[in-house]
C-alpha cells in the first residue's frame, strides 16, 4: 500500500509538470505571435495609440455624456474618454487661470466644451497621441483659447525660449517684429526695423506671414515660424506675406543684429527726433541715454515716434516715462490689483514734445502716449505735449507669465492698467489731439506736421 501510493504519487507530479510545461510553452508562443504582430504593424507605420475614439465619436461623447458634476475641465475629459494626456500637467494649467486671471471664467460646461471641440477642430488631425506631452499640450493649448483671453498664450519651453530670446534683442534674421494670434494662428508684422533685410526687400507693417520657404504659418505654428525665419547668418529665406488678399515673396539674407530699440537724431533748428520701436528688455537704458544725448546737443524740442510700438515689458516703459514725468506724478495704476508707480527721478522733460502714434501702437506704447497727454492736460506741473496720428489700438491690460514644472509656459490677463489719468482706454485707444492720416504715396505727413508744430512753438518762443 506503501509503495502503490508512492508511485501514484510519483506518477501525478509527472503529469502536473507536463501540463505546466505545456501552458508555458504557450504562453510564451502567443507572447512571440504578439511581438511578430507589433513589429509587422509598427513596419506598415501603423502602431497603436492611446487614441481610443475617432474624432465623431469623441464629439458624440462630448454632446450626449453629462458633466454637470465635473468640476473642472480635466474631470470633463476623463468623463468623455479622452485618454492618456498629463491631468497634473492640464490641472495646473486650470489653477492659474482661476487664481489669476482677471475675469470671471466660463462655467465649467462651457468651458470644457469650447476646451474639446478646440481640440478635434485644430489638433486631433495631426496631434500625436503616443506622445503624452504634445497631446497634453495640445489640450493645454485648446484650454486657454476656450477662456477667451485674446492675449493668453500656452507655450511649450521650446516656444517660450524662442520668445524670451527675442525679448532681449540679440538675433539672427530679417528685422521684423510681430504679433501672432494663437486664436488665428496667424503672424502679422508690426515693426520692420529701419536698414534691415526685411525694409530692403519691401516687406511692411501690417503683412501677414502667410509662408517660410514654402511653408504654412499655419502648420509650422508660432516657434516653427520663427525658427524657419530665423537661421544660420547671411543664408537665404524666402518669406511670403498676404497684403491686400495678394500673395507677394521675398527672398532675403539673414542678418546678426544687437537691436536697437531706441534711437535718435537732431536737426539744425535743435529739434530732436527719438524713435522707440518696443519696450524690450535694455529699452529703459537706451532711452535714458538719448535723453541725455539729445539734452547735450542742445535739444530746443522732441518727437517720440511711438508709431507701430506694439509694446514689451511694464518695466521698461516705466523707466523711460520716469525721466519725463514731473517728481512724485503717478506713472501707471492698477485699481485694485496694486499699489501705483510714481514718478521718483529728478529728471523732467522741459522742451516742447510731439508724440507720433497710430494703429500699431499698443500696450506699453499706448500707456507711454497716455502718460505724457495726462501729463499734458492734469499735472500741476504740465509738459507741453501735442499727440498726432491716428486713433492707437486700444489694448489697456496686463500679462503675466507662470512656468509649470516641465518649464512650459502660460501667459494670460492679470490686471488692467491705467495712465495717470486713470482712465482706462481698453477696447477705446488713445485718441490724438491732432488726426493725421498717412496714406501709401511715401509721404510722412504725420511727422511733417510734428516738425511743424513745434517748429511753431520754437518760432513763438523768439
Amino acid at each position: 500500500m506503501s509503495q502503490d501510493m508512492q508511485h501514484d504519487g510519483y506518477h501525478a507530479g509527472r503529469d502536473r509538470t507536463s501540463r505546466g510545461l505545456i501552458i508555458a510553452l504557450a504562453v510564451l508562443l502567443v507572447a512571440v505571435v504578439a511581438v511578430l504582430v507589433l513589429c509587422l504593424i509598427l513596419a506598415l507605420g501603423k502602431a497603436p495609440t492611446t487614441v481610443k475614439h475617432t474624432k465623431e465619436e469623441l464629439a458624440d461623447l462630448i454632446a450626449t455624456v453629462d458633466i454637470s458634476d465635473k468640476t473642472t475641465v480635466t474631470a470633463a475629459l476623463c468623463a468623455w474618454e479622452f485618454y492618456d494626456f498629463d491631468t497634473g500637467k492640464l490641472s495646473s494649467v486650470e489653477r492659474i487661470f482661476g487664481e489669476a486671471y482677471y475675469k470671471d471664467l466660463p462655467d465649467n460646461q462651457t468651458l470644457a466644451k469650447d476646451t474639446a471641440y478646440n481640440f478635434l477642430e485644430r489638433y486631433y488631425d495631426t496631434v500625436d497621441f503616443d506622445n503624452k506631452t504634445t497631446y497634453t499640450d495640445a489640450l493645454a493649448s485648446s484650454y486657454v483659447l476656450a477662456v477667451g483671453d485674446r492675449y493668453a498664450a500656452y507655450r511649450t519651453a521650446e516656444e517660450y525660449e524662442v520668445y524670451d530670446g527675442d525679448m532681449e534683442g540679440t538675433y539672427v534674421g530679417i528685422g521684423v517684429t510681430v504679433e501672432y494670434s494663437y486664436a488665428e494662428g496667424t503672424m502679422t508684422v508690426t515693426l520692420v526695423n529701419a536698414g534691415g533685410p526685411a525694409e530692403e526687400a519691401g516687406i511692411l507693417p501690417g503683412d501677414i506671414i502667410y509662408k517660410i520657404d514654402g511653408e504654412l504659418v499655419s502648420d509650422l505654428g508660432y516657434t516653427g515660424t520663427v525658427r524657419k525665419i530665423r537661421g544660420k547668418e547671411n543664408t537665404e529665406v524666402t518669406v511670403t506675406v498676404l497684403r491686400d488678399g495678394k500673395e507677394l515673396s521675398f527672398t532675403m539674407v539673414r542678418r546678426s543684429f544687437t537691436e536697437e530699440t531706441v534711437t535718435y537724431e537732431i536737426n539744425e533748428d535743435k529739434i530732436a527726433y527719438i524713435r522707440i520701436t518696443q519696450f524690450k528688455a535694455n529699452t529703459g537704458e537706451q532711452f535714458v541715454a538719448a535723453m541725455d544725448g539729445i539734452t547735450a546737443a542742445g535739444a530746443r524740442a522732441v518727437i517720440f515716434d511711438m508709431r507701430a510700438n506694439p509694446g514689451g515689458y511694464l518695466s521698461s516703459v516705466i523707466e523711460a516715462i520716469d525721466v519725463l514725468a514731473p517728481k512724485g506724478e503717478t506713472i501707471v495704476s492698477f485699481g485694485d490689483y496694486a499699489a501705483p508707480v510714481t514718478s521718483s527721478s529728478d529728471k523732467q522733460l522741459t522742451i516742447p514734445a510731439v508724440v507720433l502714434c497710430n494703429g500699431y501702437t499698443a500696450s506699453a506704447g499706448e500707456l507711454f502716449t497716455a502718460a505724457l497727454r495726462d501729463y499734458a492736460r492734469l499735472s500741476e506741473n504740465p509738459l507741453d505735449v501735442t499727440i498726432i496720428g491716428t486713433t492707437t489700438y486700444k489694448k489697456g491690460v496686463m500679462q503675466t507669465t507662470y512656468t509649470l514644472s516641465d518649464r512650459s509656459t502660460v501667459t494670460l490677463t492679470i490686471s488692467v492698467y491705467n495712465p495717470p489719468s486713470g482712465v482706462n482706454y481698453d477696447g477705446v485707444g488713445i485718441t490724438p489731439d491732432v488726426v493725421v492720416e498717412n496714406t501709401d504715396d511715401g509721404v510722412d505727413r504725420q511727422l511733417a506736421e510734428a516738425y511743424r508744430v513745434l517748429g511753431g512753438k520754437l518760432g513763438s518762443d523768439q
